[in-house]
């Protein structure tokens, strides 16, 4: 603007002539531009106000994705408000830069943010397409500041983007502009960002895509809804982006004629949240939400890298569906997923017919349409084919009974459960042929923990089933009965009290008071029979009842819930005799992680799901690997190793406690409750737990891992049924997960090398007493403790035998 007195003369037009004419134009000119100018100074002034700071830009830190990568270098799935993975300039080569450029602002190094050039081309081009549009004339800088303002379609809207993109011209490189916009522009499918477009179009890396495929992401960002909607739509904006790029010589025509012919393979069924391990993943959001808080892990981008092994979650998932599909099966059929009326079904019908062709593989689960439903068949409608069922293959599925005490019987006439309009799950079975499979809400629940012994890490978390995975975490939430698997904690403080393995208990009627009433109830065993004399080791083997509740009162309630409590069972337990049987809920979790102070030698290792957490940037934010991790470098192990402390033990604990705690746990699948596992490759203990009704366990160890599995209602509606113990129900799901997951490893035998102060001697079942080696049952015992009375076994090599001489018992 001009100031101080104006530069020319005013002289009046009828005395001056042509002269005085152009002088009055001059002045007018002039006054119009300063009107213009400041009226731009204005406007720019005012559709200034409330945009957002720029300083941020200079160090662009947008909303990014968390990701958790698996043990075994898999991601097992991300965490985030908006699906973001930033790139650094370096990773976003010359091709992905030129295939932009050329899609939306081949001027863009040439202009300051505003190209009206471009105006007009993108308005003349719109005229010769007919009205539709291809090119646009908004700049890549304009582009990048609607990105930050919004969407909303008005005037002011335009004025604001036109002023900020000045703006973002003044402050950053072009440089900067062009790596911003490429990182934050939205692209479709939940994908913000050309890196995370690359893996929600193709599944890939952006780096391995070829020029096609760039072309084809490069063309979305104008309208990736639409072209979400309109694939024809898509591949004509990818051909227009091909034929900019030769115009500009960035491409060749022989690249462009090889693209077309190539095509595009989209990746179908993506899922913006793939959480291949539902339940670790879970647990891990849960646990780092309240570590770091919930803002940081869905908007920071952490590279979360996990303790759990895919391969071992796929194999454990794999198991506890099996498991719990067989309880279903024994159950009865638990009815259809839904019931169509026959306008639906038709509708249906025509649906499937028209469709693709129905070809799963073996081991999918696809849902099917009853047409008919007979006495001795079932006919069916999957995809566009017709099966049938006979009742010789479905024997199983009789009617399901929520007051059944047994799981017993069998189908008799398929309209007993289905009729036409059904809709029904089909599976295939061992021999692929297919089948009809329980599924359904009324199907009893599980959860299953595995975890490394010596490092804490959790190799595989399975809270539910099927649909169920993920949402709610029976491993760690879940307060359930556990049973005789409660025994082992007890068992543990009274050998710390003096008991021995070869204590004799009595298994006889026996009967308990109640505290603070008059009234007493008769314990019992599981099979109602009484063994008499025994040893305390095959009492906890066998898992009776009357010699576990004697041991339990001898080390007192209130010292049986502390001892618990040091083992690491956090949940509320009541110090009363029912406790003895597993009365008060705990969670699987707290089971698992107190089994492995057994096999450890008492220490306290805690599980571990989280190794390590970056930031965005790649600095650390949390660092939990143990020296043992297969990830570290020599020169971080020895690191760890130099830093690393031996975890404590255990209060009350000792190594030997622990070792013979493990041998009676390995007496468990020797010779009782658990000798189904007996032919595991690698040396396992452990212990089954049922309640009267509703809870199967097993918990249970080698020397390398320790794991947990829990089988029930959630609800306690229908009961497991009888005979649907620990042992038939959980142990099964175990030793599957301990066939698949151990390979590789050495077997190592249980319970292990003795630390120093153990002992062992062959003693008698029956009496307890000292045997010669061979002739009895030959246990580990504290120095000091075993017994040192042989008993005769003949009176020809011994004379008679003299009862005093025996030893006593508890």
């Amino acid at each position: 603007m001009v100031r101080g007195p104006l530069p020319v003369t005013i002289v009046n037009p009828r005395h001056g002539g042509l002269l005085g004419l152009c002088r009055w134009l001059l002045l007018l000119g002039w006054l119009g531009l300063q009107a213009l100018a400041l009226g731009g100074l204005a406007a720019y002034v005012f559709f200034s106000q409330g945009l957002p700071p720029l300083e941020g830009l200079v160090h662009f830190a947008p909303e990014q994705t968390s990701t958790i990568t698996s043990l075994d270098g898999f991601l097992l799935g991300e965490l985030a408000t908006t699906h973001r993975q930033v790139l650094p300039p370096e990773q976003i080569g010359p091709r992905v830069r030129q295939a932009f450029l050329a899609a939306e602002d081949a001027d863009f190094y040439r202009h300051r943010g505003i190209d009206p050039a471009g105006v007009t081309r993108a308005l003349l081009q719109l005229i010769r397409a007919g009205g539709e549009r291809q090119q646009g004339g908004s700049t890549i800088t304009q582009q990048l500041a609607k990105a930050i303002i919004g969407r909303e379609k008005t005037f002011g809207r335009k004025a604001r983007e036109a002023v900020l993109a000045l703006r973002l011209e003044a402050l950053l490189s072009k440089d900067q502009i062009l790596w911003t916009y490429l990182n934050q522009v939205y692209f479709g499918r939940g994908a913000y960002g050309v890196a995370e477009a690359a893996r929600a179009y193709f599944g890939r890396e952006l780096a391995t895509l070829g020029i096609g495929e760039l072309a084809y992401l490069a063309g979305l960002p104008q309208r990736p809804s639409a072209f979400m909607r309109d694939p024809a739509a898509a591949l004509t904006r990818q051909r227009y982006v091909l034929d900019q790029l030769v115009a500009h010589g960035w491409a060749t025509p022989a690249e462009r004629a090889e693209a077309l012919r190539q095509g595009i393979t989209l990746q179908t069924g993506r899922d913006v949240t793939p959480w291949r391990a539902p339940g670790a993943v879970e647990a891990i959001r849960r646990q780092l939400g309240e570590e770091l808080g919930e803002k940081l892990l869905l908007t920071g981008g952490l590279q979360i890298e996990a303790a759990v092994s895919l391969a071992d979650s796929l194999v454990a998932q794999e198991a506890l569906a099996r498991g719990l599909q067989a309880v279903d099966r024994r159950q009865g059929y638990p009815g259809p997923l839904a019931s169509l009326s026959p306008a639906a079904a038709s509708r249906l019908t025509q649906a499937w017919h028209a469709g693709q062709d129905f070809t799963p593989g073996a081991d999918e689960v696809r849902p099917a349409l009853v047409l008919e439903a007979a006495k001795e068949h079932l006919r069916l409608l999957a995809g566009p084919h017709e099966l049938t069922l006979t009742r010789e293959q479905t024997r199983w599925a009789r009617p399901y009974d929520e007051s059944a005490i047994r799981n017993e019987g069998e189908l008799h006439d398929f309209r007993e459960i289905l009729r036409p309009g059904d809709v029904v799950v089909l599976g295939k079975d061992a021999a692929g042929a297919w089948e009809l499979i329980p599924y359904g809400p009324r199907g009893v629940q599980g959860a299953l923990l595995l975890r490394e012994v010596a490092t804490g890490y959790v190799r595989a978390l399975v809270g539910g089933r099927d649909a169920d995975l993920g949402s709610f975490d029976r491993v760690h939430q879940a307060c359930r009965q556990p049973g005789s698997v409660f025994k082992p904690i007890f068992y543990n403080a009274a050998l710390a009290l003096g008991f021995t393995a070869a204590t004799i208990l009595t298994d006889a009627p026996f009967k308990v008071d109640v505290a603070g009433s008059f009234f007493a109830y008769r314990a019992r065993n599981a099979d109602r029979q009484f063994r008499g004399d025994m040893l305390l080791a095959d009492a906890l083997a066998q898992s009776r009842n009357i010699p576990s509740l004697k041991v339990f009162r001898y080390v007192g309630a209130p010292r049986a819930v502390l001892w618990a409590q040091a083992l690491g069972i956090d949940s509320p337990l009541e110090a009363v005799d029912a406790l003895a049987l597993g009365a008060s809920c705990v969670r699987p979790a707290e089971m698992v992680n107190a089994y492995a102070r057994f096999v450890d030698q008492g220490r306290r290792v805690p599980e571990l799901l989280v190794r390590r957490v970056r930031d965005a940037a790649g600095q650390t934010l949390l660092d939990r690997r143990h020296p043992s991790d297969p990830d570290l470098t020599a020169g971080e192990a020895l690191e760890l190793l130099r830093r690393h402390r031996p975890p404590p033990l255990a209060p009350g604990m000792t190594p030997q406690l622990a070792y013979l705690t493990t041998a009676l746990l390995r007496g468990v699948v020797l010779r009782g409750t658990a000798a189904p596992a007996r032919d595991l490759a690698h040396e396992a203990a452990g212990k089954t737990g049922t309640t009267d009704k509703y809870d199967a366990w097993f918990v249970g160890f080698t020397a390398h891992r320790v794991a947990g599995v829990w089988v029930g209602p959630d609800d306690n509606r229908r009961v497991l049924g009888r005979g649907e113990h620990g042992g038939r129900v959980a142990l099964p799901i175990f030793r599957e997960l301990v066939q698949r997951t151990h390979q590789g490893l050495t077997p190592w035998p249980l319970p292990g090398e003795p630390p120093p102060g153990i002992e062992f001697a062959a003693v008698d079942r029956q009496s307890g007493a000292r045997v010669r080696e061979g002739r009895g049952l030959t246990l580990p015992f504290l120095a000091g403790t075993a017994p040192v009375v042989e008993r005769p076994t003949t009176a020809r090599d011994y004379g008679e035998a003299d009862p005093d001489r025996l030893g006593g018992r508890f």
